[in-house]
């Protein structure tokens, strides 16, 4: 009788294994098979317009953008301590400085870009 249970048992136990190997779930197929099930989207017209248009914006714009965007970011910060709250007045004094007379002059300069405008009109126009 032991021997007819231990025959059966190992039956059971292969049969799982046969049926464990025999279904793999979807994250376990070759990336081959996911590749082939999953078409690559293109990019939509959107995003490439968007890329064309950054390469497109002016240095000095470009130059504005990231220094502004710095000093808002910093604009943002807390001083939890006088070390920290030394480093953001140093930051502020750096990005921030001049900022809104800039971005004056680089709309004057540019107010017949409407590509250039929109980027500057995301900027608030007195902070300092």
């Amino acid at each position: 009788m032991l021997c007819k249970n231990m025959g059966l048992k190992l039956a059971i136990v292969s049969a799982l294994f046969l049926l464990a190997a025999c279904s793999q779930p979807e994250a376990a197929k070759p990336v081959e098979d996911q590749a082939k099930a999953e078409p690559a989207v293109a990019p939509k017209v959107a995003d490439k317009a968007a890329i064309a248009d950054s390469a497109a914006t002016p240095a000095d714009v470009q130059t504005f953008i990231d220094r502004r965007e710095g000093c808002d970011h910093f604009r943002g910060e807390e001083g939890y301590d006088e070390e920290r709250a030394k480093n953001i007045r140093e930051q502020l004094d750096t990005l921030c400085t001049g900022s809104d007379a800039q971005l004056a002059a680089l709309k004057a300069e540019y107010a017949g870009r409407a590509d250039v405008m929109a980027k500057l009109s995301a900027f608030e126009e007195t902070i300092e």
